[in-house]
């Protein structure tokens, strides 16, 4: 069946199916017997003749994409090598795909802003979230763990923009990391070190530079089973998938308010319970703002081994990024020396993420926290031991070998 018959057929489905009385509340038998009935009408219709063998292959099709899937963008849900899907209006589609070098246009459409919003409604089912003309932001998670970003008019200028970030069906483990360029050998052995010794760790970068990709292969490194640790995730919307070996977990999600304004509960709510749930390491997806004072006081009192990220651009701006989220949660009164300290004892190590020109992502430094540094100088010391220069990694040979005996031969 060439093309156009086939987008003719089916655009005339959607017309019929999406005037049919309560369709969307019938259960999913009754759905599939409407839509068989729907497109004989669309054959009548258009006096489009099929074997009964190609008639029953697009009746299969349009369940799965019109009825019961995500339309036009079904095939890219579905396909394991794309990691996000970028929809700016009804006929401009990126797509970027997991570890390639860059983001590309597909050749899919849709045909009207009726079909675009049947994807929007689909996106929400089950979430309890909406969006309109009143709230035209949504923020949220799918079934499979999908992150989805909607902003519709009067906002969206040329819209709907839809943004859905897909996540792996099996957790990033550091391995993946060093297979794909991310990080060296040596940085891989290192990094196991700095989880088995138990120590603090941030990951800086800016948006999409592999932050917590970074976080969940570290995750790998974490001792499981039944005596492991526990670990308590903590996420604004769940990204991150824990390894299955990870057996004593936790894992929290914001919510948002409801429409009266009620019901929210923040990062910050969230890890001020984790701390009454006896963990051993607290994992935050994101640090962005008054939970940065309250981790800072966890991880001064024991959580040892515990994980975050944050946004900045260097390992130490990523230290200055954490002082101005100290003072912005109304600790602008201390000493600016004591919130230093605090950060100090609390941070082990950096690490600094970023997406190079080439599209890939690339683990551009490690740096540990210097200790015994002055805190005169306007902001906290690092010490780099690993750095990604002129498209190569390198290390601090004096550096590396200091640290790596510290963290395997802690006593």
């Amino acid at each position: 069946m060439k093309t156009h018959t086939r987008e003719l057929l089916k655009t005339e489905f959607i017309t019929i199916i999406k005037d049919y009385p309560n369709f969307p509340f019938h259960d999913r038998i009754a759905q599939e017997e409407v839509a068989e009935h729907v497109l004989e009408q669309v054959f009548d219709r258009t006096n489009v003749y099929v074997t009964t063998q190609e008639k029953k292959v697009l009746l299969r099709e349009f369940l799965d994409t019109v009825v019961f899937g995500l339309r036009q963008i079904q095939k890219l849900q579905d396909d394991p090598e794309i990691e996000e899907i970028m929809i700016n209006g009804l006929d401009t589609i990126f797509v970027k795909k997991r570890f390639s070098d860059g983001v590309e246009r597909v050749n899919v459409s849709f045909a009207s802003r009726h079909e675009v919003r049947s994807v929007i409604e689909k996106l929400l089912e089950g979430t309890g979230r909406r969006i309109d003309r009143s709230s035209p932001i949504v923020d949220t998670r799918l079934a499979d763990g999908s992150r989805v970003n909607i902003v519709i008019e009067p906002l969206a200028l040329g819209g709907p923009y839809i943004t859905i970030r897909k996540f792996p069906d099996r957790p990033i483990t550091a391995d993946d990391l060093l297979r794909h360029g991310t990080i060296s050998p040596e940085m891989y052995t290192f990094l196991g070190a700095i989880v088995k010794a138990r120590k603090n760790v941030v990951i800086s970068g800016s948006t999409a530079a592999g932050k917590t990709t970074t976080l969940s292969a570290l995750l790998d490194f974490v001792e499981g089973g039944d005596f492991g640790d526990r670990v308590v995730l903590i996420e604004q919307i769940a990204e991150i998938k824990l390894p299955d070996r990870i057996k004593n977990r936790v894992q929290l999600e914001t919510r948002p308010p409801n429409i009266e304004g009620n019901g929210e509960y923040s990062i910050q709510d969230l890890l001020k319970n984790a701390l009454r749930q006896r963990p051993d390491r607290i994992i935050i997806g994101e640090i962005r703002g008054g939970e940065a004072f309250d981790l800072l006081q966890a991880l001064n009192t024991g959580h040892d081994g515990s994980f975050t990220t944050l946004h900045a651009n260097s390992c130490t701006d990523a230290l200055m990024r954490l002082e101005s989220m100290v003072l912005m949660s109304g600790m602008e009164q201390l000493p600016l020396s004591v919130i230093r300290t605090w950060i100090r004892r609390s941070v082990d190590f950096v690490i600094q993420q970023k997406r190079m020109d080439d599209g890939y992502r690339k683990m551009v430094e490690i740096a540990a926290v210097d200790k015994s540094g002055s805190l005169d100088s306007g902001h906290i010391a690092t010490i780099p031991i690993f750095t990604y220069e002129n498209g190569r990694f390198q290390k601090d040979a004096d550096a590396y070998k200091r640290y790596l005996a510290i963290l395997t031969n802690p006593r």
